[in-house]
């Protein structure tokens, strides 16, 4: 138990000095990519205010755990050091079948003028599957990209995606880096700051060993136990209300544990160094599908359906284009066709809707 314990925290929360305050498991999976980009906007940000301070924020390239091979080449008297990392198998990898790319007929939807005339930026988590992952060959491929992919076909523009961090992606649009991302349920809050575009249902779902004992559906059920969920995931203040009133009741408090991935949170899970992990349904059947026997799901869930969607600027109007060309792919067939190719068809919404009214907890 103490080894399971020590290795858990090991890997998935201690800091090492010696790769620059990342975590092993970000590195060998990595995700630390990810973090250093969400500290680069502080970064960036903190030098711009006051002027004066030096300009160079630039981080790390590369961080490895075991110094990988080299290649040296020679190019025009200059010497460059290539160096590459082995990829690592991961929980959110996935075997798919290649299929055709699915190609909607272009529309005459107008965009916002600040974009019109460049290549479209979005991001989606990069272990997420099967909304987004990366396959065996580190190419990013899931039912986010697919319709990323199809709704630039359908604006008539070319659009770039990036694998990133929940945290990271919120930020990247918040700042102008993305122009949008999906995978985030629509919250009051999230309203407050982003414009959403429906696309997706899902759901809450809390995912234990196979083994473990079953979990009553009070969030009270959870007092004095660790749980763990993506960093930036509206449940962290759900499970704080919950563990607030755990104390009041003279019970131990809910130990809530954040990470960049949710396959962070499953290692820790797996490790014992947390007891469950909160994802959404789409994910949680996912994996128990590619882990039989390994997961199941127990425990309270504080949003039975939960409407998931498309992130954007707050006032940018690209909401609207993203809600006019998705509602095109439903009305063209597109749209279901993505969802069936992902096995996600009970998963669709009928319309796509800018900021939709919130279904009550």
């Amino acid at each position: 138990m103490f080894a399971a314990a020590f290795l858990g925290y090991y890997n998935t929360e201690h800091r090492h000095s010696g790769i620059v305050l990342y975590t092993l498991g970000s590195v060998h999976d990595g995700i630390w990519k990810y973090v250093r980009d969400g500290r680069q906007l502080v970064l960036d940000a903190a030098y711009a205010h006051p002027p004066h301070r030096p300009t160079d924020s630039t981080q790390e390239d590369i961080v490895f755990i075991t110094f990988p091979k080299r290649r040296v080449a020679v190019l025009l008297g200059a010497v460059t050091l290539t160096l590459a990392l082995s990829a690592c198998a991961s929980g959110s990898s996935a075997d798919t079948e290649a299929t055709t790319t699915i190609r909607p007929a272009p529309s005459d939807i107008e965009l916002p003028e600040e974009y019109e005339g460049r290549t479209l930026n979005s991001t989606v988590l990069s272990k997420f599957a099967p909304l987004s992952f990366q396959d065996d060959g580190g190419e990013l491929t899931g039912l986010d990209y697919d319709l990323a992919m199809a709704i630039g076909e359908k604006l008539g523009v070319k659009v770039n995606t990036d694998a990133n961090s929940f945290e990271n992606e919120l930020l990247g649009v918040e700042s102008g880096k993305y122009d949008w991302t999906g995978a985030a349920a629509i919250t009051a809050e999230r309203l407050e700051k982003f414009d959403m575009t429906s696309y997706l249902t899902t759901g809450d779902a809390l995912v234990v060993p196979v083994e473990s004992r079953d979990i009553g559906d009070e969030l009270t059920d959870l007092c004095g136990m660790s749980i763990g969920m993506l960093t930036g995931d509206r449940l962290v203040a759900v499970l704080e209300d919950g563990s607030a009133d755990c104390r009041a009741a003279g019970h131990p408090a809910i130990d809530i544990q954040t990470y960049p991935s949710i396959s962070d949170a499953q290692l820790a899970t797996k490790s014992g160094n947390i007891d469950a992990w909160y994802t959404g349904k789409i994910y949680a059947a996912y994996t128990m599908e590619q882990s039989p026997g390994v997961w199941k799901v127990t425990g309270p869930q504080p949003r039975s359906r939960v409407v998931s969607g498309i992130v954007t600027r707050k006032g940018s109007g690209m909401a609207e284009a993203l809600a006019k060309a998705v509602n095109e792919l439903i009305e063209d067939g597109t749209y279901q066709e993505i969802l069936a190719k992902w096995g996600l068809e009970e998963q669709g919404v009928e319309r796509s809707e800018v900021n939709p009214e919130i279904e009550s907890e």
